[in-house]
């Protein structure tokens, strides 16, 4: 019988430190970048080709949600820069007004980084696998991802 409550209580410790991690993790304070977005009602994605005289590829939406999602890959920390060539940059946008462009470059597995300036300050970004999975997924024409 001591040996059942012990489990039971073990079991509900683990469930409340799961839950307390959760609810730290989720009450995170959102970075300068998300604050500087909140509220962007559009967003314009464009990737860059290789080719000489070819026409970019460009993306857009409305879809807040989808800005939003966006704006938290964006959320990482600072890291050094490497020389590389952008893959493309996105342009978040209120009410018309540009807010802010941010450039990247996510195919070469040891050079993805975002690249934006906040408050006259360059900032370099490594970009996380879900981020470049996600520019991936929509320079393949997939908006399901």
């Amino acid at each position: 019988m001591m040996i059942c409550h012990f489990n039971i209580f073990r079991f509900s410790l683990c469930v409340l430190l799961l839950a307390g991690i959760n609810f730290f993790m989720s009450c995170r304070r959102p970075s300068e970048v998300v604050k500087r977005v909140k509220g962007c009602d559009s967003l314009i994605i464009t990737y860059y080709t290789n080719e000489e005289n070819s026409i970019p590829k460009s993306l857009s939406t409305t879809n807040t949600k989808a800005i939003r999602k966006t704006a938290y890959l964006l959320d990482e920390n600072d890291t050094q820069p490497q020389p590389v060539k952008p893959d493309g940059d996105m342009q978040f946008y209120k009410a018309g007004r540009l807010i802010l462009p941010v450039v990247f470059s996510y195919r070469q597995p040891d050079k993805r980084f975002f690249l934006f300036d906040l408050d006259n300050k360059v900032i370099y970004i490594k970009m996380g696998n879900e981020a470049a999975t996600f520019l991936k997924s929509l320079a393949e024409g997939k908006s399901w991802y």
